[in-house]
């Protein structure tokens, strides 16, 4: 095989960072030579995207960001509705990358040799590969330039094709026939290259909705981030919510995704335990596959996925709860990722408002907004002239109360200027992902409502220079309502 595999992410990568392969050939020395690269749907035909690639001019590899195509076809998986466990469908794309490569053939012929037309006189030019060993491509009628160390240099047409080695071409032979080989070279007339696709097959990658910080990302390594029958309780869950520090109230809700390995086919339940020692179990997959490499699990303290008590009593979340964790767990028991721990915040609430945001791993995680909420609004009201008065009496005449202008379309917009509790210093520095986060949505009296952060710039205080950290967030309902007349 002439294609090779020099390098490759990870295959399980966030999107949104480099996913880089490299390959090199031993053709690039042909003729307009590129490499082909198709990305296909994980073990499908679907083809996602096809491209050709030029080596690179010092080392002749060949180097593609698959990024740049899978971040078109994900998105984000919210569901508020959802009581259990669910594929993350949205939130990550299994692909296989082939490689191929194209180039200018030549096709190098031994000898050539004179035919005899059918039916004439005519003596045409065989061009013949003598080892029947390299095979040509042409067909008839396709135009080739021959080079050769006798007069048939030129152009020619190939007008029959006797089999995989021997073309005959239109040139007449008057001249006696040539005596010893005469070996010679074909390429097509048009510069017309020969595909050669999928030469190689590298399979089973998959990249989910994420990204590392620049900072991290050579330290990054993909197995941190899949679930295996085998790997340590270091593993992390598809989140950026820290493992202790995070605090939420009872009425907030929580989702947060889970990587699978491909390789792996296991059962892995979440474990949750709190602070009055009771302790439940939820079955989440049974089997892992590139159909549900990302598994999204609702753990807030209002949605928390639950199905069989290990110990204790129901409720999970109780009046004096102090805090809660969760992991998972393989079915034997063992933790196979990291134990996040969950405050509960029981401050007495003015307002009840929270914003569940997707944070930089595909998750979404959500603030609650306790504080003095102000509301405020915007007015925009289209209008047209309007003809007042009226013939009265053979005169022109009009009432005081009639309208010049008239009002057809009203628009309200309503801007929310939300303020958080007293926080913690973790609480601070995640606040960024709620300002920058491409996806928000508003819970009020129970529903979740689309809306946009309006703030185009953030402080992240931290303790160590300001003991009090609250935060503040103005958003826009992305859904106004409009009073038409």
């Amino acid at each position: 095989m002439s294609i090779s595999l020099s390098g490759a992410p990870y295959n399980f990568s966030p999107a949104y960072n480099p996913n880089v392969f490299y390959f090199k050939s031993t053709n690039t020395a042909q003729p307009g030579f590129r490499y082909l690269v198709n990305i296909y749907s994980a073990t499908t035909s679907t083809l996602l995207g096809q491209f050709k690639v030029a080596p690179r001019p010092d080392d002749n590899l060949g180097y593609f960001d698959t990024s740049r195509i899978i971040t078109n076809l994900l998105s984000y998986d919210f569901n508020p509705l959802i009581t259990g466990s669910t594929k993350a469908v949205n939130s990550f794309m299994s692909y296989d990358f082939k490689i191929g490569e194209e180039y200018n053939t030549q096709w190098n012929f031994g000898d050539y040799e004179w035919q005899s037309g059918t039916g004439t006189t005519l003596n045409l030019v065989q061009l013949h590969e003598l080892t029947d060993s390299i095979a040509h491509t042409y067909v008839v009628g396709d135009q080739i330039n021959v080079t050769t160390a006798n007069n048939i240099n030129g152009l020619h047409t190939i007008v029959a094709v006797p089999n995989a080695y021997k073309v005959i071409i239109d040139f007449n032979y008057f001249d006696v026939t040539p005596t010893g080989t005469i070996p010679g070279s074909t390429i097509y007339a048009d510069n017309r290259k020969t595909q050669f696709s999928n030469l190689y097959n590298a399979s089973g990658y998959t990249a989910f909705n994420g990204t590392i910080p620049f900072k991290d990302f050579n330290s990054y390594v993909g197995s941190a981030y899949t679930i295996h029958q085998s790997s340590p309780n270091t593993t992390s869950a598809l989140t950026n919510m820290p493992v202790s520090g995070f605090t939420c109230t009872p009425e907030q809700d929580l989702w947060i995704n889970f990587g699978s390995d491909s390789t792996d086919i296991v059962q892995q339940v979440l474990h949750f335990e709190n602070s009055n020692g009771d302790k439940m179990q939820s079955v989440y997959f049974s089997s892992l596959n590139t159909s549900g490499r990302v598994t999204q699990v609702p753990i807030g303290p209002n949605n928390l996925y639950t199905t069989f008590l290990l110990s204790g009593t129901l409720p999970l979340i109780k009046d004096d709860t102090e805090w809660y964790t969760i992991r998972t767990n393989s079915a034997a028991h063992t933790a196979t990722t990291k134990t996040y721990k969950i405050n509960i915040d029981r401050r007495c609430k003015i307002e009840d408002y929270e914003i569940a945001f997707l944070d930089r791993k595909g998750s979404f995680l959500s603030y609650a907004f306790q504080l003095k909420t102000k509301e405020s609004g915007n007015i925009k009201r289209d209008s047209y002239n309007q003809q007042i008065g009226d013939l009265s009496n053979g005169k022109y005449s009009y009432n005081s109360y009639d309208k010049g202008m008239t009002n057809y379309n009203i628009e309200v917009t309503k801007k929310l200027v939300l303020n958080t509790n007293w926080m913690n210093d973790t609480m601070s520095v995640l606040f960024e992902e709620l300002l920058t986060s491409p996806q928000t949505y508003v819970k009020i009296d129970g529903l979740y409502y689309a809306c946009t952060i309006d703030d185009s710039s953030f402080e992240v205080q931290r303790q160590a220079n300001k003991n009090l950290i609250r935060q503040t967030v103005t958003i826009t309902l992305s859904n106004q309502d409009i009073i038409n007349i």
